[in-house]
């Protein structure tokens, strides 16, 4: 799977802005997203995860990514994520990350030489 593809596919099925603003800090270091979680959970909950492992892969990715980078825009005083703005080396850096030994052994183990990320 390239990247592109993976991206262009799982990215249709973000909005193109997320409300950050309920955010909230959670634990020691984490925060909150309350609409961003929502709305991946109705994402996770379109994909066949039995059978689809790339759209599981590329929605866990994705979801990493935004809320790292809600994380960052929340304690700036920022209120909408803009999803296509969030940098796509990060995205493959989270794909990158699942993706590895010792992350997801048994559920993606076969997927790891199968990923043609950024270069």
């Amino acid at each position: 799977m390239k990247f592109e593809e993976l991206y262009n596919r799982i990215i249709e099925l973000w909005p193109e802005e997320v409300d950050i603003s309920d955010g909230f800090p959670s634990g020691e270091n984490g925060y909150m997203f309350p609409t961003l979680s929502r709305i991946k959970n109705q994402i996770e909950n379109s994909i066949d995860f039995e059978n689809d492992h790339w759209g599981n892969v590329g929605a866990w990715a994705f979801f990493q990514a935004f809320h790292e980078t809600a994380k960052k825009m929340k304690t700036k005083g920022e209120k909408t994520l803009k999803t296509r703005l969030v940098e796509k080396k990060l995205i493959d850096k989270k794909i990158h990350a699942n993706l590895a030994p010792g992350k997801w052994d048994d559920e993606w183990a076969e997927l790891r030489g199968d990923y043609k990320g950024l270069a």
